[in-house]
This record gives structure tokens, sequence and C-alpha cells, in this order.
């Protein structure tokens, strides 16, 4: 499709299919996927496709409302992190998106599909491919991709966005040999549940050599064995602990974008003026303007006029920490701008989020009773009303 021809774009991301909150010794994910939800949503999206989706209700002023026919997009961006492709296993992750995938290739939209950190292994699979009455791209690093000194942006009307999943931010995941993660899922996988089996005899060996050095020659290959299901185990609660994370942290999320914008300018010609930069990875929604962005990185930004676009998760954070963390978000563009919508799988329609609000949270503070009025005439949940009328937000907001 002719980027020029792009009336309408909806992107979303994170939504981590296949994970599951376990513990296992001292190790523990809280981290779960919300596949029903996500559902809806598709479903959602086929409705609009097919005009019978009802009109949504805007709120660019506190105390105003209007109504909105959403365009069906021509575009449907799957931003990263789609799959969980780090740790969980190939059932889960099969039984979670088969569902999903069936009735996103009844889209007629084009789908692009962005890899990010947890489901980068399905890059070999890099291309185009038919995909229900549209095609699936498969893609990497940023949409549009750069061609060598030329910048690529998407315009629609007259606004240019680049779009990328945002584990570009951190130089660890952009530099380090990470992507052997999905190997090592692999090798545990290729045992599936017998992996266990492995791993009780390396340690029954281990001990039992002790006295009968005669098995201590099985010891390397039990190790090689057993070690991918070992990693798989406690790989993940050992990394949610790592410091400088960016999940959840607003400060080190703009300053990884700078970071990566920089690296990324260099050489670059043809940028326009202003460049929209839409991104998940760090399971908040937040909206950051430029020089928002230089008070949070203390630093003059050089090059096109910035505006960071951040949407939420689609998964659910158990931890008594991150437990109220919104979720379910996506971002919807057309000729007017774009827009934050939340999804309410009560009613199972989508609520617009106003930015204004998002600046509210995104300082810390508490949403007073005008505008509770305002959100419950916008059909927002009443629960996300009543935890934002006490408890202050950073960037982030509790789940309906």
């Amino acid at each position: 499709m002719d980027q020029d021809s792009i009336q309408a774009m909806i992107v979303f991301s994170d939504t981590h299919l296949g994970l599951s909150p376990w513990k296992r010794w001292i190790f523990q994910n809280t981290i779960t996927s919300r596949p029903g939800i996500v559902h809806q949503f598709v479903r959602w999206l086929l409705d609009l496709e097919s005009a019978t989706a009802k009109e949504v209700l805007i709120g660019n002023e506190v105390g105003r409302i209007s109504p909105k026919k959403l365009l069906s997009p021509d575009e449907l961006v799957l931003n990263g992190d789609i799959l969980e492709l780090w740790d969980a296993s190939d059932r889960a992750v099969e039984i979670s998106s088969r569902s999903i995938f069936t009735d996103l290739m009844r889209l007629r939209c084009r789908k692009l599909y962005l890899t990010g950190n947890h489901d980068f292994a399905i890059q070999e699979l890099k291309g185009c491919y038919p995909w229900g009455d549209s095609s699936l791209d498969i893609i990497r690093d940023t949409y549009p991709q750069a061609e060598g000194k030329n910048m690529k942006t998407v315009k629609i009307d007259e606004n240019y966005y680049l779009i990328l999943h945002g584990h570009q931010m951190s130089q660890t995941l952009r530099i380090a040999p990470w992507v052997i993660v999905s190997l090592l899922r692999d090798g545990a996988e290729a045992f599936r549940s017998y992996s266990w089996i492995l791993v009780s005899l390396l340690g029954i060996i281990s001990v039992t050599s002790l006295f009968l050095p005669v098995l201590t020659p099985a010891i390397p290959l039990l190790a090689a064995l057993a070690f991918p299901r070992l990693f798989v185990s406690i790989a993940r609660p050992i990394w949610n602990k790592l410091p400088k994370r960016h999940r959840y942290n607003r400060t080190a999320a703009a300053e990884g974008i700078v970071d990566w914008w920089k690296s990324f300018l260099q050489g670059k010609d043809n940028s326009p003026s202003r460049i929209h930069i839409v991104y998940g990875h760090t399971h908040l929604t937040d909206l950051i303007p430029k020089q928002k962005l230089e008070e949070l990185v203390g630093s003059k930004i050089d090059g096109p006029d910035l505006v960071l676009i951040n949407h939420a998760a689609w998964v659910k954070d158990i931890s008594e920490k991150y437990e109220n963390v919104m979720q379910a978000v996506f971002v919807y563009i057309d000729a007017e701008g774009f827009e934050f919508f939340g999804w309410d799988w009560d009613r199972k329609s989508p609520f617009h989020i106003p930015k204004q609000i998002i600046s509210l949270r995104s300082g810390g503070r508490t949403i007073d009773p005008q505008i509770a009025e305002w959100l419950r005439d916008l059909e927002w949940p009443e629960k996300l009303i009543k935890e934002w009328e006490t408890n202050r937000g950073s960037g982030i907001g509790p789940g309906a």
C-alpha cells in the first residue's frame, strides 16, 4: 500500500501471548497475558471494518465531549512482543494465540508485525506473507525502515510518524547477544516436560559422582542438555530485578529513546521538521513533547521536533507494586492526529483517554471531581476513575 494513501492506522503491542504467572523455588514471574481481552479487541476491529462498531466519545477539553466515527485502519501495526518467545511453552503460545490470529487473518487491512525483544525469533520469517484477505509483513527495528541515508516516515495528512517496539532504548538490547534467549527456549522446548528429568539427572549424577567417579564424564553432556531449561526457568525473574529497567520508568525510557535517536539520526537525510515516535515496551501510557523530553534528559535535543507516544501493554502484573498499572491501550491515528484509547473488557468497547489526563497523571496528580464526572461521561470504567481519584500516577495508571 502506498503510504500516501493511508487514512488511518492502529498500533498496539506487548500482549505477550502464552505468558502466565508462576513460582519455582525462590524465582517468580508475576506477569500474565490476557488473550481473552486481546480477542475482544480484535473482534471489535472486525466490527470497525464492517462499519458495525458504534461511534466513540472524544473529550478534547474538560467538560466537552463529541462523538467520532473511527475509520477502519488501512494498516494495523502489531508493535512487538505479541508472542512470548522467551519462556512461554509452545503449547501455551499456540492455544492462547490461535483464535486471535484466526480473526486477525479475516481483517482486510494490511497487517505489519514489527518484532520486539521477546518475539525476535519470528524474524526468521522476515518478509511479506499472504494472511487472509491481505498481507502480513514481518519487519524489524522501525516502521518504515530507513533506506540507507534516507529516513522514511509514515505520513498521515500533515503529520509524520515513526514506529518502533521500544527495546531499542536499551543499549543492552541493542548490542548484546540477547537473542540467544530464544535459542535457549527452543532447546528447553525440544524436550518439553522431559527436560526436567534431565535437570534432575544432572543433580543426582553430580552428587553421586563424588562417590562414583566413573559417572563424572556424563556430567558435561547432561549439563548441556539441562542448561536451557534451567536458564528459561530463572532468567525472567533475574532479568526483572536488574537495575536501570525501562519498564514503568518514564525518565529512563525518555533517556533511552533519546540515546537511540541520536545514533539512528546520524547520516540520515530528508527528516521532517516534526516526528511522532510511537513505541511500546515500557508497559506505560505516556505522552512526552519535546520540551518535556529535554527536561527529562537534562539537555537540548538537536534535529526534528520529537513527540513521544508510548502505548501500554495488554498484560496483567499481579505483583503488589504494579497490579494497578494501566493495561490494554492502543493508539489510533488519522488525518486529525493521534489519540489514545483504553479497552473496557466489561463493555467490550474502547474509551477515549484524553491527552490532558495523561499529562496530569504523568505529573503524579490525582483527578478532581469535575474531571471524574467528565470521564464518566466519556464512559470510562468506574473502577479506573475511583482509583485515579485517590492514587497518584507517575506516567502510569490502574487498569479497569
